[in-house]
């Protein structure tokens, strides 16, 4: 969990964030979200 949300804060898309850990785009967004909630990553900024 601690990788996914480090390459959510260098700016990294879901998807190339389960590229290279070798898991699907749906469950890094899963885990961001998590994340989130618990207020460890910033809100998305649209």
């Amino acid at each position: 969990m601690w990788q996914i949300g480090y390459c959510i804060k260098l700016g990294m898309a879901p998807l190339e964030t389960a590229k290279i850990l070798n898991t699907n785009n749906r469950s890094v967004s899963t885990l961001a979200c998590k994340l989130r909630r618990l207020e460890l990553l910033e809100a998305v900024k649209k």
